[in-house]
């Protein structure tokens, strides 16, 4: 987002990121479903990166066939391993929680709550939280906790 030299984001590079004014909703999916919705990630018109949040961490296969990219076993959430049939909250904008960007699985999900929550304002509370905290988003180095690997080894 930010240009080179420029030390601040603008208001008006946020708001290009989150342009819509979605509400944030809060569903629930089994484990199994939450490997469905990484695998959704991989759309005929190319790979598009969901970001989950910092606790969540997985590997996958990019030479692997389309539905098995996600490595089953690698999905973890603080660290412990994400259980097929146990039930996981997430929060996404009510745009995806409704199946858009061809997210089909969200729109599976059970117990929606819509928390009244703008997104934009959600994420500009977030970035100044971070700047507050002296650790601006974009200023560290990736944590490695998404890890895409080649032909079942770590990407070198």
């Amino acid at each position: 987002m930010l240009e080179p030299g420029q030390a601040e984001v603008s208001y008006g590079q946020v708001a290009s990121t989150q342009p819509f004014n979605n509400s944030l909703t809060i569903v629930t999916l089994r484990g199994a479903q939450l490997r469905e919705l990484l695998e959704q990630q991989w759309q005929q018109d190319g790979f598009r990166p969901l970001q989950p949040s910092a606790s969540f961490s997985y590997s996958w296969d990019p030479g692997r066939p389309g539905g098995r990219h996600i490595v089953a076993d690698s999905l973890r959430i603080d660290g412990r391993p994400v259980r097929d049939g146990d039930l996981y909250r997430i929060t996404v904008n009510s745009f995806m929680a409704g199946g858009g960007d061809k997210l089909s699985v969200l729109a599976e999900a059970t117990e929606r709550l819509d928390t009244g929550l703008n997104d934009l304002e959600a994420l500009i509370d977030y970035l100044q939280a971070r700047d507050r905290a002296g650790s601006p988003a974009g200023h560290s180095l990736a944590a490695g906790r998404i890890r895409r690997l080649e032909d079942g080894r770590p990407e070198e």
